[in-house]
């Protein structure tokens, strides 16, 4: 068993979907869960673990605009948002259990999120079979090693960590339009498939990383900072649903914001006016995204802090 502690209940693992054969041990101390949680178990096959489970597979994910969102899917039918899970344990310490857990994410200056590098740090992970999948829209030159490395510094190796190439929404220097249009090139689907089965057959890989990438800002920043809110903002509150920092809120009808910032660019890639944008410019300032396939409500469940 890989291994790389916690705080649960239950309750939790009924209100996040906990039930794919994951385990979570209390911080304390505390006794272990049920190795597999479903609701249709009679309490003498959960006293006795008689009941298999079709797969016993965690997946993790952080997203901003779906994309990390539609990928975690294909892994998982229940896959976690890691700021939901993040904002029922608070700062304390968690470990999952299960044959297979992964983590999805988007690559930010190569490095995982902010809010990502604290979720790993926090847990430990008890598996057989360990992986990411980073997604990107430019280049993940180092990202791959400095996953790996964030992983065993905490006490895992992954097994399988690989990336794919999606829509870049990165406002300050693409054009949201633009690379829609470029969406059927980057084979995406195909990417998918391709990892989604070599994590079934627990294939050994890791990407290679591409040495001397210059590494990019120092995440988290001040929030106010770096979004402009135009009269254009009619106090909707979608902001204060989509970020999973929660650092906006409504005041005398409008939208503002302050607190630690790591350029996700759910503010402004969700809002529904457009009212929202980054002071130090854009690459098309009335451009957004969200991925075709997630809905706004599926980000707001995701990233919700209230």
């Amino acid at each position: 068993m890989k291994e790389n502690q916690g705080f649960s209940r239950r309750e939790f693992l009924k209100r996040v979907g906990l039930g794919v054969g994951a385990a979570v041990v209390l911080a304390g101390g505390g006794a272990l869960l049920s190795s597999a949680f479903r609701p249709d178990w009679t309490k003498e096959e959960e006293k006795n673990g008689t009941n298999e489970m079709e797969h016993k597979r965690l997946v993790f994910y952080f997203t901003a605009t779906g994309n990390d969102l539609y990928v975690a899917r294909q892994f998982s039918s229940e896959p976690l948002s890691i700021p939901q899970v993040m904002k029922q344990h608070g700062h304390g310490l968690m470990r999952w259990e299960a044959d297979e857990i992964g983590i999805v994410y988007p690559i930010y200056w190569q490095k995982p999120p902010v809010m990502v590098q604290e979720f790993i740090r926090k847990s430990t992970f008890t598996c057989s079979y360990f992986f990411g999948i980073l997604t990107y829209g430019c280049n993940c030159d180092t990202a791959p090693k400095i996953f790996t490395k964030l992983c065993r510094d905490n006490g895992i190796t992954p097994d399988y960590v690989n990336a794919i190439i999606m829509v870049d929404n990165w406002l300050p220097g693409f054009d949201m339009n633009r690379q829609v249009a470029l969406d059927p090139s980057k084979h995406i689907e195909e990417q998918i498939a391709q990892q989604v089965d070599d994590v079934a057959r627990h294939v050994t890989f890791t990407r290679r990383s591409v040495p001397n990438f210059e590494h990019g800002p120092t995440f988290p920043v001040e929030a106010r900072e770096q979004f402009t809110i135009t009269s254009d903002c009619v106090g909707c509150g979608i902001c204060t649903k989509v970020c999973p920092w929660g650092n906006y809120r409504i005041v005398d009808g409008k939208a503002e914001t302050s607190g630690d910032c790591e350029h996700c660019f759910a503010c402004a890639q969700n809002c529904p006016q457009k009212a929202i944008y980054l002071t130090a410019g854009e690459a098309n300032r009335h451009a957004r995204y969200r991925n075709s396939h997630v809905s706004l409500q599926d980000i707001i469940d995701a990233n919700c802090q209230l």
